[in-house]
């Protein structure tokens, strides 16, 4: 009898071993099948942020101001060119406005420039200035100079003016007491140049004057 309680004992002995060594098993079992928690692979960089460089204003150039007392430049002289109006220019000045068809007309060379100018070719009815009539918006010289003999240089100093007196003609250009200019728009025009070369006929520069009519 008491055989088979030991027997009996130590077979329950034998079970709880088994039991445990079998929970222990299944805990370990549990530990390798899960993962450990894995961290952040290959973190994105932070940008670091672009600093400009400090913005620098670049002082303007401040504008002169006039001194008291201090005269202000003058503009710029124009060059000496073939205008007929203004100063420091060859000024061709009419006696009248409007003639009449039998009238002679006058007109006065003004030398504005800084230098002697000189004309050598004489036109309209003997003198140095070419009588041109408007016609269909063209300028159209009006009277010659048919005398054979030749003209002396007409020179004319800085400041100084010399007149002109342009007569009637007929087509053909004869001066004639009965002649008459045709009625219309007209301006007279000028040659001449700064330097004295009798070669240079009619002029290497010119001026005009403002319109007139004959009626």
């Amino acid at each position: 009898m008491l055989r088979n309680k030991r027997t009996v004992i130590i077979s329950a002995l034998i079970l709880l071993c088994l039991t445990i060594l079998a929970a222990c098993s299944n805990s370990d079992g549990q530990k390798t099948t899960q993962q450990p928690p894995q961290g952040p692979t290959n973190p994105t960089p932070t940008p670091v942020p672009h600093k400009r460089p400090p913005y620098r204003k670049v002082p303007a150039e401040p504008t002169p101001t006039p001194q008291p007392g201090q005269t202000p430049a003058p503009p710029a002289t124009p060059t000496p060119g073939n205008t007929s109006t203004g100063t420091n220019a060859i000024q061709l000045s009419m006696d009248k406005a409007s003639y009449g068809r039998s009238d002679v007309i006058t007109v006065t060379i003004t030398n504005g420039l800084s230098h002697t100018i000189y004309m050598n070719a004489p036109k309209t009815s003997c003198t140095m200035v070419q009588l041109e009539m408007l016609v269909n918006g063209v300028w159209n010289p009006i009277g010659r100079c048919v005398n054979v003999a030749a003209m002396p240089t007409l020179q004319v100093a800085p400041g100084n003016s010399t007149l002109q007196h342009l007569q009637p003609q007929i087509a053909f250009g004869l001066l004639h007491s009965a002649a008459h200019w045709q009625p219309g728009t007209y301006r007279v025009s000028l040659g001449y140049n700064t330097i004295l070369d009798p070669d240079t006929i009619g002029g290497s520069q010119h001026a005009t004057s403002n319109t007139f009519t004959i009626n």
